[in-house]
């Protein structure tokens, strides 16, 4: 199976429990950051804190990529 930019454009796309492309992928991007954070010995305030801002830059970037640099 491959991702083409239709697939990963599509938000109306559902996970089989009902969670769209979006939750989904938010889900996921926050479990491996939690993990990396984890391994590096971040913990409490400055483990969400880090998710957060990791989480943050992610969606900034697609944004930006998505409907240009400072829309």
């Amino acid at each position: 199976m491959t991702l083409d930019q239709s697939l990963i454009s599509d938000s109306s796309l559902t996970a089989n429990g009902g969670e769209s492309a979006q939750e989904v992928a938010t889900t996921f991007l926050r479990h491996a950051v939690n993990v990396w954070a984890r391994e590096h010995d971040l913990a409490g305030e400055t483990l969400s804190g880090v998710v957060n801002d990791i989480l943050q830059y992610a969606t900034t970037t697609i944004n930006e990529a998505r409907f240009g640099r400072g829309a």
